[in-house]
């Protein structure tokens, strides 16, 4: 076997991250931060910080998800054009993603810590936070019951993308709360689980034949295209009501268009490939919105 070089282990390194999940986070925190902007309150560092450390803890999970799958053998028989998990291939060895989870870790403490600090909030309850964030990351596969195996990890998702993601970063910024800003939060969580539904929908046989019991697996594949249109369907709704009462009008045509599009193709797909080519999509139409939304804001 000829010796891997440098360049193919960072290849390896960077593709053990999917970069096409790390775009929801940074749309999640960077919701948070554009309404934020809107609400006339902004610091570029905050926003910077924000994001570095939603990337490292989506890179975390990344992780403890390949780790986590890996060891459980769920990513055994992967099918036919599903991205390739790197612990699973030999690419990377258990001990070596291991030591990489804590690396991530210390970066992810580092960021935290930084943001909460500079933000000037109360450092004990938003440290609670940030551990909260750290072990959910990993016990989406890790541990002796990890609650991606039992259909919990919708919940998680919505919970950590939508609320605590946006909400959060919204409050770092203004030390304040509003209500309004829980319809694009929201959203954002629908989203990011409908993402999720995605992946879960793809593997959805792999998944069931290893005991990962997603809400994919327990609604069958066409009941879960139906939950997927009605997390889309929901999302758009709480997005347009929030932009039409703010006026930001241009900031609805490109979901609402998409949304219409994407749900079609959802039921008219049954290809690994193009549910791979969806989620991409997805999960880049999502921060796109956000990028309208702030673009119309300034």
């Amino acid at each position: 076997m000829l010796p891997i070089s440098l360049r193919q282990k960072l290849a390896i390194w960077l593709l053990a991250t999917r970069p096409p999940t790390l775009s929801l986070s940074v749309a999640s925190v960077g919701l948070g931060n554009v309404l934020a902007y809107q609400a006339g309150v902004f610091s570029g560092s905050l926003a910077a910080l924000g994001l570095i450390t939603a990337i490292f803890l989506q890179i975390l999970a990344n992780f403890a998800n390949d780790y986590g799958d890996a060891v459980r053998h769920t990513d055994a028989h992967r099918i036919a054009h599903a991205p390739k998990r790197m612990v699973a291939a030999g690419l990377i060895s258990p001990k070596q993603m291991q030591i990489a989870m804590f690396m991530v870790i210390f970066l992810c403490i580092i960021s935290g810590l930084s943001l909460i600090i500079q933000a000037g909030v109360p450092l004990w309850l938003w440290i609670i936070f940030g551990i909260s964030a750290i072990l959910s990351a990993i016990a989406y596969t890790v541990g002796k019951k990890p609650y991606g195996y039992i259909g919990l990890g919708d919940l998680f998702v919505f919970i950590f993308f939508g609320q605590m993601a946006v909400l959060g970063m919204f409050f770092l910024q203004t030390h304040a709360m509003n209500a309004a800003i829980l319809l694009p939060a929201t959203a954002m969580g629908l989203w990011s689980v409908a993402v999720l539904n995605i992946n879960n929908i793809r593997d959805l046989d792999n998944d069931k034949q290893c005991g990962k019991n997603t809400i994919a697996v327990r609604l069958g594949k066409n009941k879960a295209r139906h939950y997927h249109a009605v997390l889309i369907s929901i999302a758009l709704i709480l997005w347009t009501i929030y932009a039409i009462f703010h006026h930001d009008y241009w900031a609805i045509i490109l979901p609402v268009l998409f949304s219409i599009w994407h749900i079609k193709t959802m039921y008219s797909i049954d290809n690994t490939k193009l549910f791979n080519i969806e989620l991409a999509k997805l999960s880049l139409a999502v921060l796109l919105f956000v990028v309208v939304l702030f673009v119309q804001a300034a």
